[in-house]
């Protein structure tokens, strides 16, 4: 699954793509851009044809993104600033062919990333790729265009991508992390170019097996278990906010270092860690019940478990994707479950009145 600013999308066992939330710029891809539909709906091609043959998926704010099996790239919805990449900036309601610059399909794409107005391509040959709104600062932004170090060699042996608002983080095969783009290494800044991500100046940040990024804050796990944090507020941990420019390992209260995470998401001023063993823990911003712990308030400094409705730790995650203000979670028994802001029926809660507008604990979605 994947989480955009107010839809969302499933990705299904037989390669189709459901879709539900809001649907001004047609991000669902249903053919249509209508308000919103709160019941998931199967993407389909501009003919009718379901979509099929997928791999993997991704949402930026109001785009898609899809990989096919055969590593092309489709996209849809908003495309303003050309973060749909197929050369034009006219929005769609149905998928579109990704192109090079050549007008030819972007092929041998393993993972695609989307964010605010832009999208990232990984390919196989570990080269990363943007186009987009931030793209337009140095280079073309209406089709790919290759993400370069700052000696202007390509930033390749990346084995993974992961995108935020307006930023990219990249893992190599040597277990370091990159970032490209605006706020991404946490400074108030936009790099053009890829900069390492570092626990104090020119200490590396290595041995990253996985990593996240939201609109000013971001998230990586390494080998030995721990989360480090990194960026401009609730980053649950005892380091003072001022060196948010530094990653740094999430602590409890007390200052001691939590361990035994296999993964982490990052929304919107929030972060979801995702235990070895299936649990949960959140903190950060929680106005619209996007922690998933029971409550609504403005923040929680410190890890909460995520709870069910009926206040037990809520276990069994697999994979997990958050947005500006909802979540997104898929169980190791392939159920999929949603908390958080509902105002845009993305947790496929039906607007009737009346209409619920967050909900503080997952609750189930039928696809």
């Amino acid at each position: 699954m994947a989480a955009g600013a107010f839809h969302s999308l499933a990705l299904a066992a037989d390669g189709g793509v459901w879709s539900w939330g809001d649907n001004g710029s047609g991000q669902l891809g249903i053919g249509a851009a209508t308000a919103f539909t709160h019941v998931p709906t199967r993407v389909s091609s501009s003919t009718g044809a379901a979509l099929g043959s997928v791999a993997s998926i991704a949402a930026g704010d109001q785009h898609s993104l899809a990989v096919r099996s055969d590593g092309t790239l489709l996209a849809w919805g908003l495309n303003s600033f050309g973060q749909l990449g197929d050369g034009t900036a006219t929005k769609r309601a149905n998928p579109v062919q990704v192109i090079d610059a050549a007008g030819n399909a972007f092929d041998n794409v393993v993972q695609a990333a989307g964010g605010q107005g832009l999208s990232f391509a990984l390919r196989g040959d570990g080269t990363v790729w943007v186009w987009g709104f931030y793209a337009s600062f140095f280079g073309p932004a209406l089709r790919p265009t290759q993400i370069l170090l700052s000696s202007g060699a390509a930033l390749d042996g990346v084995t993974r991508i992961a995108a935020g608002r307006g930023a990219l983080l990249a893992i190599r095969s040597d277990g370091s992390l990159w970032a490209w783009g605006f706020h991404g290494n946490g400074s108030n800044t936009q790099t053009t170019v890829a900069v390492p991500i570092e626990t104090a100046p020119g200490t590396a940040l290595t041995g990253i097996v996985s990593a996240a990024i939201g609109y000013s804050n971001g998230a990586a796990v390494a080998t030995d278990g721990r989360v480090f944090t990194w960026g401009s507020a609730y980053l649950g941990r005892t380091a003072s906010l001022s060196a948010g420019v530094w990653a740094g390992p999430v602590t409890d209260a007390g200052g001691t270092e939590l361990r035994g995470f296999a993964g982490a998401a990052v929304g919107f001023a929030y972060t979801v860690l995702l235990g070895t063993d299936g649990s949960l823990l959140a903190f950060g911003s929680n106005a619209n019940g996007q922690l998933g712990v029971g409550s609504v308030n403005s923040f929680e400094s410190w890890p909460l478990p995520v709870k069910s409705s009926g206040g037990a730790a809520f276990g069994g995650a697999r994979r997990l994707s958050l947005s500006q203000e909802h979540a997104l979670l898929v169980l190791t028994d392939g159920s999929v479950w949603g908390w958080g802001r509902n105002a845009n029926v993305q947790l496929a809660r039906a607007p009737a009145p009346p209409l619920t507008y967050f909900y503080p604990n997952p609750i189930p979605i039928t696809l």
